[in-house]
């Protein structure tokens, strides 16, 4: 259940979760899919969702069971976001070739460029007054590249009512700098002369042997809060960059608890329509917000693989009363809070009209657009079933003569006729 509040609270975690667990990521999610999963709730509401940056610049993260304070939400890179989920030994160094972004250049005062920016923005409407995103930046600048050109930087811009042109938010807390490597760092243990910059908002993570995520070093969780006129727009732009140069890449992780957000996401157990080839099903799992899946395919066969291979059924025989015709296809996936459980049902009789055919029913037209025909061979009852692509029953009807089934309000698809007659 989301938090229902009238001012928002910025809540940080101090204390550190130590676990065996590395960091996962997930490209598969859609920026804007994610952006209103997360930040779209009962006291927020979200719109206009935009990303530019290189494919593999954003992704969901779940970083619950590692030392980095923080349960999930989404992430940005200036390389590619699969690359973090490493020991901070690894090098994250991947040339993205794409552009910087000109108001992040406009906070370096133009001394230096940037490259590789990963940006996104949306507009938001809050019916508090405060809003506050949870972030935590990291680097593989640090530490040797402290005190140089090579100033990786991190921008939260806001404007709206109350804002003089576009705010940069993302600041070292109780001054005015940027969140940039430059400003927040341990020093550089190869030049003596680097003074540390606000350390006491700097984790060493590469001394530290840090096990969890790629980035050698790291700031602590900061806020990015900001005040805003509940009812008013707001447009919301947050831009990560390399500097200088496009290698050693950054990122920068955005907990789902911001904007008042729960801390508890519940995945969404999705897959695409059963595809039936004969007796073997195609499943293709669409779910989201999961690190773990259990796929129960009905007939004794379990596997945890995120996408199975083509599952064979047992081949129908139609004169056994004994044979069995259906099955249920049960998903469940699970995260680091909560699970969700999604049901399909499969049916192996027949897939194919000319099956049907020698079994003594025609089905005719086929494709159809507004009413089946069925006209059985022999006499006796019998009941025509017509399931959708997801294993839902829609229609049923039963006869003892040729049939005319209207399905004039079927949307346009693919579907299954499973006939019925005594054990056949």
């Amino acid at each position: 259940m989301k938090k229902v509040m009238y001012t928002l609270l910025c809540v940080l975690f101090a204390g550190a979760l130590y676990a065996q667990s590395n960091l996962f990521v997930d490209q598969t999610i859609s920026p804007e899919q994610m952006v209103m999963d997360f930040f779209n709730n009962s006291q927020v509401t979200v719109s206009n969702v935009q990303f530019t940056g290189a494919p593999g610049a954003v992704a969901y993260f779940e970083a619950a069971n590692t030392d980095l304070d923080l349960l999930a939400g989404l992430m940005l890179s200036t390389g590619e976001c699969t690359q973090a989920q490493n020991p901070a030994d690894y090098f994250a160094n991947q040339l993205n070739s794409t552009d910087g972004d000109d108001d992040l250049d406009a906070i370096l005062n133009q001394l230096m460029s940037t490259f590789d920016a990963a940006v996104l923005e949306f507009d938001l409407v809050s019916q508090a007054d405060t809003l506050c995103f949870i972030y935590r930046f990291g680097s593989e600048e640090y530490p040797e590249y402290v005190c140089s050109n090579f100033n990786d930087i991190f921008g939260f811009f806001i404007s709206g009512p109350g804002y003089s042109g576009l705010s940069n938010i993302a600041l070292v807390p109780g001054f005015t700098l940027p969140v940039a490597i430059n400003n927040v760092n341990g020093g550089n243990p190869n030049d003596p002369a680097c003074i540390p910059s606000h350390p006491e908002f700097y984790v060493d993570y590469a001394s530290m042997f840090g096990q969890h995520a790629a980035f050698d070093g790291f700031t602590t969780t900061l806020p990015a809060k900001f005040a805003v006129q509940p009812g008013e727009s707001y447009h919301v732009k947050i831009a990560l960059s390399d500097v200088s140069d496009g290698v050693f890449d950054s990122g920068v992780f955005l907990a789902i608890n911001s904007l008042g957000g729960d801390s508890l996401l519940s995945p969404v157990a999705e897959m695409s329509a059963p595809v039936l080839d004969g007796n073997t099903v195609s499943v293709n799992n669409l779910s989201r917000y999961g690190t773990a899946w259990h796929w129960d395919f009905g007939d004794g066969f379990v596997t945890n693989e995120r996408y199975p291979a083509p599952h064979t059924y047992p081949q129908f025989a139609p004169n056994d009363p004994d044979a069995r015709t259906e099955y249920e296809i049960t998903l469940i996936v699970s995260n680091y809070c909560c699970q969700d459980t999604l049901k399909a049902f499969v049916s192996t009789a027949s897939s194919a009209v000319a099956d049907v055919q020698e079994q003594g029913f025609r089905l005719s037209p086929n494709p159809v657009a507004d009413w089946l025909q069925i006209e059985p061979a022999t006499s006796g009852e019998f009941t025509l079933r017509v399931y959708n692509g997801a294993g839902q029953l829609v229609r049923q009807q039963t006869a003892s003569a040729a049939l005319r089934m209207d399905i004039q309000s079927l949307v346009a698809g693919v579907y299954t006729c499973e006939l019925i007659q005594g054990n056949t």
